[in-house]
């Protein structure tokens, strides 16, 4: 969704309406995944566990991250008035954030 908005935003043609129902698809998906995050990182699963699955979730929230600030800021360079998105801190222990 963030590249079909970069798209739309980019293009002097596209159909400039879709970018509302676009910007809260995108904010209902980053809420998923920072719930789901929460959940991975409270619970006692052999995911949490494993180094190699923990560095392939990080490399995705990574990828997704650098997706929704550069939609920001390209949705920012148009005029369209957004809050500034939360930088998220996936350095330490998630479950240290959750307290």
């Amino acid at each position: 969704m963030s590249v079909r908005l970069q798209a739309i935003l980019s293009s002097k043609t596209s159909n400039k309406k879709e970018i509302p129902a676009l910007l809260k698809q995108i904010n209902e998906q980053a809420d998923r995944l920072k719930e789901g995050i929460r959940t991975i990182a409270v619970s006692d699963s052999d995911i949490r566990n494993s180094e190699g699955t923990y560095k392939e979730l990080t490399s995705k929230m990574e990828e997704l991250i650098f997706l929704k600030k550069t939609t920001f800021e390209l949705v920012h360079s148009k005029g369209i008035p957004l809050n500034i998105p939360k930088t998220y801190k996936y350095n330490r222990p998630l479950r240290d954030q959750l307290k």
